[in-house]
């Protein structure tokens, strides 16, 4: 069986674009929403910020864009540019799908693209992991609230 290397990228926005518009592009190229989360917010007692609302979707050739809704502090240290809103894209058995869907959100809403990462070496370049996971391949908090999101099928 062959084997398909998936690619990660990640791109920040300089402003939030509305998740019904981002939901709308989306579906005009293929994908559905699969999960839902709204903002988080942590106990006072955790001098934590609040996790931003994330969006994940998916098409039918397993591609997957996840949109971050707002800026994420990071804890860990990660460096990333300076950002109002952040979309994660994971390719999967189409590759020129892939690249046409990234090709679009940048002309959408001007995004600022990270490199292409396989798959098993998404956590080495700052940014280029998915929200969910840290540098050491620990849950963070994104990953750790995961549970209180909205599932859709």
């Amino acid at each position: 069986m062959p084997h398909t290397r998936t690619i990660e990228r990640t791109a920040f926005c300089q402003f939030c674009p509305d998740a019904d518009e981002v939901t709308e592009v989306l579906q005009m190229l293929g994908f559905r929403l699969t999960f839902q989360m709204g903002v988080v917010k942590s106990p006072a007692s955790l001098k934590l910020p609040p996790l931003p609302a994330q969006y994940h979707y998916r098409d039918a050739y397993g591609n997957e864009v996840i949109y971050l809704a707002g800026q994420e502090k990071d804890e860990e240290g990660e460096q990333a540019p300076s950002h109002a809103s952040r979309f994660w894209f994971s390719s999967g058995a189409d590759r020129v799908a892939c690249e046409r869907v990234a090709r679009v959100l940048t002309r959408r809403w001007s995004l600022t693209w990270l490199g292409r990462l396989p798959q098993g070496n998404r956590a080495s370049t700052p940014g280029g992991r998915p929200p969910g996971r840290n540098a050491m391949g620990r849950d963070t908090p994104i990953r750790l609230h995961r549970e209180k999101g909205t599932r859709h099928t």
